[in-house]
């Protein structure tokens, strides 16, 4: 009796166990792949690890954490698992009840990790983004946002939508991106280079703007805009010559490496001059440099790697000695780059095209 009663005992205990892991297993599908969102835009996403922004939309102290979810039970190892940690936690467990109700999800902080990992959280009540209307849900408390986000809305209500971005250096398929967004009904607004501090600064027109977009489009519809526009860069300037820097791989010479190829030293049987400056280090140790004449000298290559159309771009003599033999270095210059007369075209999208090309010839007089 007692036998029977023992395995009994561990079977109920595994239908139990099991049943729990099957809750979280169920929880966690409804959970992955969903922006949540409380009311003041801070947000926590689930994936093969746990993202969570304590702070505002753009801003960058975003975190990755190893998580699981037994039943009802959410658990995070308090420790970010991001390439570049921004944020230092204790070597902690979180622990905090979940509860999922149609389009939102609650969390009730069980222990003191949790609080540390969610403090400046307001609000524990989070919103799937992708079904519900972000602004039914969000409340912004700053007034100059607020009007941001209004003056959106109202275009938006209008049918004018503005995609606003900080394009990244070279925007090569810009001209072609700006023409399909055109035929999409959407205006495009260059916000300048993207920002190299932080915090960054926070849109709200941007914000409200992209939402609607991602909402009315899609999430990949302006990713694959500009993997449509690059093709048709490629198409339309087949017959013209594209900056070098713009290509996904650069050309070069043979035997070599793309960007290798940026820089050269000649040797010339000319006067020219050059200089030492010498100074001390912060900790007091001897410095020096030695400056020589150099040029920038641009010149074309065509989809079977010939080289031709030399022209000057750029000069600096570092001494106004230097300055007269200007002519007699550049024909020394291209002397120098036509030694190899056939590079490795550069590519775009794994296609060959004609590029403007730019070396720098350091120049060095020959010891007598």
């Amino acid at each position: 009796m007692k036998k029977t009663t023992y395995i009994l005992l561990i079977v109920m205990t595994s239908l139990f166990s099991c049943k729990n892991e099957n809750q979280g297993e169920k929880l966690t599908d409804r959970l992955i792949g969903v922006r949540w969102e409380n009311s003041d835009l801070d947000f926590v996403g689930f994936d093969s690890t746990l993202i969570y922004v304590p702070i505002k939309d753009m801003y960058p102290t975003t975190c990755a954490f190893k998580y699981s979810v037994k039943s009802d039970t959410l658990i995070i190892i308090n420790k970010t698992v991001n390439a570049y940690n921004l944020v230092d936690f204790q070597d902690t467990i979180s622990y905090l009840k979940i509860k999922a109700e149609k389009g939102s999800v609650k969390l009730e902080l069980l222990n003191n990790g949790a609080k540390e990992l969610f403090n400046g959280f307001e609000n524990f009540t989070f919103y799937n983004s992708n079904t519900i209307d972000r602004y039914s849900y969000y409340k912004e408390k700053d007034t100059a946002c607020l009007e941001q986000i209004n003056k959106a809305k109202e275009e938006i209500q209008n049918g004018i939508f503005v995609l606003c971005i900080h394009p990244r250096w070279p925007f090569r398929q810009e001209k072609e991106f700006v023409e399909l967004l055109e035929k999409y009904g959407i205006k495009y607004k260059d916000l300048g280079p993207p920002p190299d501090v932080l915090p960054i600064e926070r849109n709200c027109y941007r914000e409200t703007m992209d939402y609607y977009i991602q909402k009315r489009f899609g999430k990949a519809f302006i990713d694959s805009l500009i993997k449509e526009a690059d093709m048709l860069m490629v198409y339309n300037n087949r017959s013209e010559y594209i900056d070098y820097y713009a290509c996904d791989e650069r050309p070069h010479l043979p035997n070599s490496r793309p960007s290798y190829n940026d820089n050269m030293s000649a040797e010339v049987d000319l006067p020219i001059k050059k200089f030492r400056k010498e100074w001390k280090s912060s900790d007091g140790e001897d410095m020096f440099a030695v400056y020589r004449p150099f040029m920038d000298i641009g010149f074309h290559i065509d989809t079977t790697g010939e080289i031709s159309n030399f022209h000057l771009n750029f000069f600096n003599p570092e001494l106004d000695w230097n300055e007269k033999y200007k002519d007699q270095l550049f024909k020394l210059g291209v002397k120098r780059i036509k030694e190899d007369s056939i590079w490795i075209p550069g590519k775009i999208l794994g296609i060959k095209v004609r590029t403007n090309n730019n070396v720098r010839i350091h120049f060095e007089r020959k010891d007598k």
